[in-house]
């Protein structure tokens, strides 16, 4: 079983750069203050963008490089819904946002930079840093992309 199994996370819809999906919040991905826990809001919003990230890769793999998320209320027990758009595309990246809402609220907001990998091994450690170099950059790029978006919200 997956984790997206696990949490009971389905998807509803995904293409075209974009994926909405749901989950069912349970008493067990509450925390211990009774709210809904941040990692299942977190995990949620990762899962969607992922999602809108794969809906139309052609090759490679997605990784989450770093993943940002501003919680704006508690969110509770019941069907909460992730919509995931890109944002930005570069060179073996891409950035994309999420929306986390029960019906009522809006629980979170996401900003996450995806990169994608071509599924093969690391074969010498300049390769892994000539790798690195390419995330640092990536990185780089996308906390500019953070830091303008932290104003909008």
């Amino acid at each position: 079983m997956g984790l997206r199994e696990t949490l009971d996370i389905e998807v509803v819809d995904k293409s075209n750069g974009e994926a909405r999906l749901s989950m069912k919040a349970r008493d067990e991905h509450l925390n211990d203050g009774g709210i809904l826990h941040g990692g299942a809001i977190a995990t949620l919003a990762d899962c969607a963008m992922g999602s809108a990230l794969c809906s139309n890769l052609d090759e490679g793999q997605p990784v989450t490089v770093e993943a940002k998320v501003n919680y704006l209320e508690p969110g509770t027990e019941g069907v909460i819904i992730a919509t995931a758009r890109g944002t930005e595309v570069s060179d073996g990246g891409m950035s994309l946002g999420a929306k986390v809402a029960t019906p009522a609220i809006l629980a979170g907001v996401a900003l996450a930079l995806y990169a994608w990998v071509q599924g093969r091994q690391l074969d010498s450690i300049e390769e892994r840093f000539v790798n690195a170099d390419f995330i640092i950059e990536r990185l780089i790029e996308h906390l500019q992309l953070t830091a303008a978006s932290t104003v909008l919200v």
